[in-house]
């Protein structure tokens, strides 16, 4: 047994020593190049002159409180700086490696717990994200923090305190990203009526005590938006629409809808009569969705690299087939593996209420126009997922219909990341 703690120390430490080179070796001035984290940096920096939730003198909220929040505190004893909270975020993307080490122990033993933790601390967006002045680690941290409390929840028999404390991790995620309204009700939900079990009276009252305290969480800051800039929402930068494919400002490369429109406007160039944007059905839109499952990691590299003056869109030609493969490798791994877990292994606690996530995720990303490049929301439950295949003969004593049903979902993604790459070297 001694063995296996310090092989998960080992595995820590070298988390831990590539996060802080990431850090150090980010090229100057990329910080306040990148435009989302240079608000953020903007933001926090107004909140330690106690101007308020502000971008540029305006109040705003097109950004989520938590994450500017925190690091103001952070930046407070450092005159300013941004660098103790990239390091702030070192420790908690490895304390996250070591919450899923503790999940994965629960569930599948020793071995594929080592793997999970791995598999987060090597996972090259969770390396690169910790760099970033954005909300990505604090998301993650604060979304397997609350499946660590619901396990607690389970646990000790649905105690009131624990309910309290799960919807508290809740709502702080919501309050790091609106995104997080998926936590919030796929933990109602499965609390409520949807775990395996007899339904019981205890499971409602905890499923209405987590959403309470988390609305307690994040009603007031949607009060300030509504007095401040006029919207009742958590964020002014997100919306609700079935056919926008994605938002259309820079990005790891331009968007579907920017080049389409580059496409068509460009044989009427020489006549200066611009010709009409496309218009795409809901069902190629939803596709597209699809495909930019993985372009997340993409864009954090375009990110880690910015310059003065050149915006990610602009430098999106550099982005050719080799290159936005190799960044995407890791992400399609975690979705094919995740996925297959799922489908092979049917018995693994809380595997219902990771399914139901996921599926209220793509739900998610089919109605928004900002979700459908972040695929870090999935991330926690693909990699307990892809876990729960480390056991022996898991392929061959799958039913024939599981296996069938993991090599069509397998082909359907393949040929999805197949058409993106295709439309990005041809772009």
């Amino acid at each position: 047994m001694s063995r296996i703690p310090r092989l998960l120390w080992i595995l820590l430490i070298a988390g831990a020593v590539l996060r802080a080179g990431v850090i150090e070796l980010r090229p100057k001035a990329a910080l306040e190049s990148a435009p989302e984290e240079s608000e953020n940096l903007d933001i926090a920096r107004s909140l330690d002159l106690h101007q308020g939730f502000s971008l540029n003198g305006q109040p705003t909220a097109d950004r989520s409180l938590l994450f500017p929040a925190l690091a103001a505190a952070v930046m407070l004893p450092f005159h300013g700086s941004p660098k103790p909270v990239l390091y702030v975020q070192l420790l908690l993307s490895c304390a996250s490696a070591w919450l899923l080490y503790r999940t994965g122990l629960k569930r599948f033993g020793s071995s594929a717990a080592l793997l999970l933790c791995a598999a987060w601390l090597f996972y090259p967006g969770a390396i690169l994200a910790t760099a970033l002045f954005q909300t990505t680690t604090l998301f993650v941290f604060l979304w397997i923090v609350a499946l660590a409390l619901y396990d607690r929840l389970e646990d000790n028999g649905f105690r009131l305190r624990d309910a309290v404390l799960l919807g508290l991790c809740a709502g702080l995620t919501i309050l790091t990203r609106s995104i997080g309204l998926v936590l919030l009700l796929s933990l109602v939900l499965y609390v409520s009526g949807l775990r395996f079990g007899a339904f019981r009276e205890v499971h409602w009252r905890s499923g209405l005590v987590i959403l309470f305290t988390a609305l307690v969480l994040i009603v007031p800051w949607m009060l300030r938006n509504s007095r401040a800039v006029g919207h009742f929402a958590l964020t002014t930068n997100s919306g609700i629409s079935l056919l926008a494919g994605e938002m259309t400002h820079e990005s790891a490369f331009p968007s579907h809808e920017a080049r389409d429109s580059i496409a068509a406007r460009r044989p009427s160039l020489e006549e200066n009569t611009p010709a009409p944007r496309p218009q795409l059905a809901a069902g190629e839109v939803w596709v597209r969705k699809l495909m930019r499952l993985w372009a997340t990691d993409i864009g954090l590299w375009l990110n880690y690299f910015a310059q003065p003056n050149d915006p990610g869109l602009s430098r999106s030609v550099l982005w050719h087939i080799l290159p936005v493969a190799v960044a995407s490798i890791p992400g399609m791994l975690a979705v094919g593996l995740g996925a297959a877990g799922f489908l092979l292994v049917q018995t693994f606690r809380s595997r219902r209420l990771y399914l139901l996530q996921l599926l209220l995720g793509v739900a998610a990303l089919f109605l928004t126009y900002g979700l459908p490049r972040d695929h870090f929301m999935f991330l926690p439950a693909l990699l307990i997922g892809a876990a729960a295949l480390w056991r022996p003969a898991v392929w061959v004593e799958a039913p024939w219909i599981r296996r069938a049903a993991v090599i069509c979902t397998l082909g359907a993604f393949g040929g999805l990341w197949l058409l993106e790459g295709l439309s990005v070297a041809a772009m």
